[in-house]
């Protein structure tokens, strides 16, 4: 038997963002609640959404964060260097916007030798 899914992914819902199935809760939004402190049933009650639907969102927040480290754009004009230090630091992707715009092949990596 198939576990239900409690998240779906629809262009016509948030912009494409992960959403509780059959609602347009944002699992971002949850996630962001609970690690402000909110807790499984207080998000349950005011999204008026299932625990165990909560803890899967926040399953999904999780895995989504660990597999896919968030990237960042950068204007070169701010101190590049600095910031895309402390940005990889902590596991992100940076690109770096160049005063034509932003060049695809430009990563921190091509910028910051």
């Amino acid at each position: 038997m198939e576990e239900p899914k409690h998240i779906e992914i629809d262009p016509r819902r948030a912009f494409g963002r992960p959403v509780v199935a059959g609602t347009s809760v944002p699992t971002e939004s949850l996630a962001e609640r609970f690690r402000a402190g909110d807790s499984l049933e207080e998000l349950a009650h005011d999204f008026r959404i299932a625990t165990s639907v909560v803890e899967s969102a926040l399953r999904w927040e999780m895995s989504a964060a660990a597999a896919d480290p968030p990237a960042f754009f950068v204007d070169h004009c701010l101190g590049t260097e600095v910031v895309a230090e402390r940005l990889r630091r902590e596991g992100a992707t940076v690109h770096v916007l160049v005063e034509s715009g932003f060049d695809e092949a430009t990563t921190d990596e091509a910028c910051f030798r």
